[in-house]
């Protein structure tokens, strides 16, 4: 399945942000009928990374940028930490049931 395919790359890391905005706008077209919400996440996503990358590029406030970033990242692992730790509690829960 192409979306499945297109997800699982987007989870690898060390992307460059040329490829992660590909892979952003191939989902936002895959998703375009079936789910138009996630399509504009998708698309928006990609757009962001293609500014933020293009900022960088020209040094425009790159410290702003850099602290933008870094604190996305904290915020989704914290938030990834948070949701994986619910899936483990389902899981104990339906092990003991």
């Amino acid at each position: 399945h192409m979306q499945d395919s297109l997800r699982a790359r987007l989870r690898e890391s060390g992307l460059v942000d040329s490829v992660r905005c590909g892979l952003l706008r191939d989902m936002c077209w895959q998703l375009r009928q079936s789910d138009l919400g996630a399509s504009r996440r998708y698309g928006e996503q990609a757009l962001a990374v293609a500014i933020l990358d293009a900022a960088l590029a020209e040094g425009i406030e790159r410290d702003l940028i850099l602290e933008f970033v870094q604190t996305q990242k904290q915020q989704l692992e914290a938030q990834d930490f948070s949701l994986l730790s619910q899936v483990e509690s389902t899981r104990v829960q339906m092990e003991t049931f």
